[in-house]
């Protein structure tokens, strides 16, 4: 051991203290720079994951706000909800009622409800607690028009894990 010039034990003892702590700071430093990559890996990983779950949203809404659009804009429609308005007997509700079911089954919805100025659901009657629990949440102002159909808004109910949709 003349190399490195240790004549006692003390000497020693500091230089293996000095390689104890050298070897320390330098596993630390390996361990907080692997931590941080995969910090990095990680929230790459979920921005990816929220992005992709951002747009399938964005394109399922679009599809769905346009689909909504699309039976509110059906003159047919338009005309048996006001048949219906008007005379609201048996024969113009079951036209109505087998209009929405139509609708209803090419756009595969679970059911369509029509909402009157007050908010209260017409049609088709039941009991279903996701459309009562919107309606009675809700703060917006249902039209006031008689003729006047409107889409209202897409309600997804976690109870029963589908969208609901309103039209007044």
């Amino acid at each position: 051991m003349d190399i490195l010039n240790l004549k006692s034990k003390a000497d020693y003892l500091i230089l293996t203290a000095a390689l104890t702590i050298v070897i320390i700071v330098i596993g630390l430093l390996i361990f907080v720079n692997q931590r941080q990559s995969r910090l990095e890996e990680g929230e790459k990983e979920i921005t990816s994951v929220a992005k992709s779950r951002i747009e399938y949203l964005t394109r399922w809404y679009s599809d769905e706000y346009n689909d909504a659009i699309t039976i509110v804009s059906g003159k047919s429609l338009l005309k048996k909800i006001k048949n219906w308005i008007s005379e609201p007997n048996q024969s113009n509700e079951s036209e109505l009622l087998e209009a929405l079911y139509q609708r209803k089954f090419e756009h595969d919805y679970e059911n369509i409800y029509i909402i009157n100025e007050k908010g209260e659901i017409v049609l088709p009657a039941g009991e279903n607690s996701c459309k009562e629990k919107y309606i009675s949440n809700t703060n917006s102002k249902f039209s006031e028009k008689i003729f006047e159909v409107l889409f209202s808004d897409i309600f997804y109910c976690e109870d029963e894990n589908h969208s609901l949709y309103f039209f007044s």
